[in-house]
């Protein structure tokens, strides 16, 4: 299988990851440290390892999703300058994040297409009101937003998780993520 067969597959383990209890920010670096104390710990004796490049298809992943670099900059660069990238690839990717600033033409801009339906879990002026509402008062939840067709499967699901570190809104069908902050 070649690198981003991988890194596809390690984007769908991830999100399935994703809880609001269990949060993927929280996820990738108790995996990335597990991956890199089996490093630090093989024994000459051992196999060839490969637990820095997997914690690097973890970490490629990871950015693929929309999660931010800069939250693990330490974890990431030590296990990227370790996997052989170089200087100017760790820079590009610690500029690649998706965050977004908690206005209504921002959120507006990463919604796709809302088409009207009453099967709709709101119109869209009133889920952009209500996200915004929302992170503003630190509404501490997992909150659904959907469009459906008429009869009722949804044709687009978006996710909002608020904890006490992080706002995520996630567009469940495309699998992207974004970082919500305050202005």
């Amino acid at each position: 299988m070649n690198k981003n067969s991988n890194i596809e597959i390690k984007k769908i383990l991830l999100s399935g990851l994703h809880n609001y209890d269990h949060p993927l920010p929280m996820v990738i670096d108790e995996l990335l440290q597990t991956l890199l104390f089996f490093d630090d710990n093989m024994t000459t004796d051992s196999c060839n390892s490969n637990y820095i490049d997997v914690a690097s298809q973890y970490i490629e992943a990871y950015l693929q999703l929309g999660f931010s670099y800069l939250e693990h900059k330490c974890l990431f660069d030590k296990i990227l300058y370790k996997a052989g990238y170089s200087s100017k690839m760790i820079t590009s990717y610690q500029k690649r994040n998706h965050i977004v600033n908690l206005n209504k033409s921002q959120i507006r801009s990463i919604i796709g297409r809302w088409p009207t339906s009453i099967h709709n879990s709101h119109t869209i002026s009133s889920a952009i009101d209500d996200i915004i509402f929302r992170v503003s008062n630190n509404d501490i939840g997992c909150y659904n937003y959907f469009t459906a067709k008429k009869d009722g499967s949804y044709s687009a699901l978006y996710q909002l998780t608020i904890t006490k570190d992080y706002v995520l809104f996630s567009d469940v069908f495309q699998n992207k993520f974004y970082q919500l902050v305050k202005e």
